[in-house]
């Protein structure tokens, strides 16, 4: 019998994050919360296939919802082995510290010399919704009032480094983590064409670690495109440069409101299909519990 193939497609995942981008946060002012036991530095160890892409082929002969998910148990299952897998190598960390964001007010003590004697300026600034380490070495803060959210200093074990802007709240008694990047200003032509995102996870603090639970992408894709759930969302394609080729992905952002995003995460909780395995933070000094 002739072998009839209704779809053939490469399936391309990243391993190290399956976050959802949403256009709208979690958070608001009636219902935002600080926790210090977050203040601090943090390490992760990086997954050996950080930022790389692994690329699947399949060939199936029904696109019916059972396919789908079996489709979708085989990644699982092959994601969980290539994570266990061994390579030997050096382990490397990414770093994550995390303080309160402040308004802070800076001065900046500048001596120079001219011919005849030494002159002292000082320049005083202030950092709206910055952090201490943002202020420059060189600066010495006068004043401090601490904002009810925090500024995140990712770096990963290369040294890329990104700032974010962490806000906690609490739904159904759990607690959640939004993040929210900070980009360096881009006055160019285009600049206004990225748009950023924010990503969320539930958090668990407890005797030196910090738990971070992403929502599984996977899984809610899933469930959206079958309309066994309703929450607003767009699919968005978006376009990448790899060796001079144009590489086409399709990704799936968020673009319910705040209030709807806190019901699905409400109704959903507890259902643990919809969260993936915890990524696992570790003290990296004393600060921490």
């Amino acid at each position: 019998m002739r072998k009839t193939t209704l779809f053939f497609t490469t399936f391309v995942f990243f391993l190290v994050s399956s976050c959802i981008p949403s256009l709208h946060s979690i958070v608001n002012d009636e219902n935002r919360m600080t926790d210090d036991r977050l203040i601090g530095d943090w390490k992760m160890e990086e997954d050996i296939f950080d930022d790389a892409t692994i690329n699947f082929e399949f060939s199936v002969e029904s696109v019916d919802e059972e396919d789908r998910q079996e489709g979708i148990k085989m990644m699982k299952e092959l994601e969980k082995e290539m994570k266990q897998m061994k390579f030997g190598s050096k382990k490397k960390y990414s770093s994550w510290k995390f303080e309160r964001a402040a308004i802070i007010t800076a001065k900046e003590d500048t001596t120079k010399s001219t011919v005849n004697k030494k002159v002292t300026t000082d320049a005083t600034a202030t950092f709206h919704g910055g952090a201490p380490s943002m202020v420059p070495e060189n600066w010495t803060i006068i004043e401090k009032k601490e904002l009810p959210f925090y500024v995140l200093t990712y770096k990963k074990s290369d040294d890329t480094k990104q700032y974010m802007k962490a806000e906690l709240t609490k739904i159904k008694g759990e607690l959640y983590i939004d993040f929210y990047p900070y980009r360096e200003p881009d006055e160019s032509r285009f600049g206004i064409n990225s748009i950023n995102a924010h990503t969320f996870a539930k958090v668990e603090i407890k005797e030196g670690k910090l738990l971070l639970h992403s929502f599984n992408l996977t899984e809610i894709e899933g469930l959206l495109k079958t309309k066994k759930i309703r929450l607003k969302h767009e699919t968005i394609t978006n376009a990448t440069i790899e060796d001079g080729k144009i590489i086409y992905d399709d990704y799936m952002v968020l673009t319910a409101s705040t209030e709807e995003l806190r019901a699905f995460i409400a109704k959903y909780s507890d259902n643990e299909d919809l969260f993936d395995e915890a990524e696992e933070l570790t003290a990296n000094n004393e600060k921490n519990p």
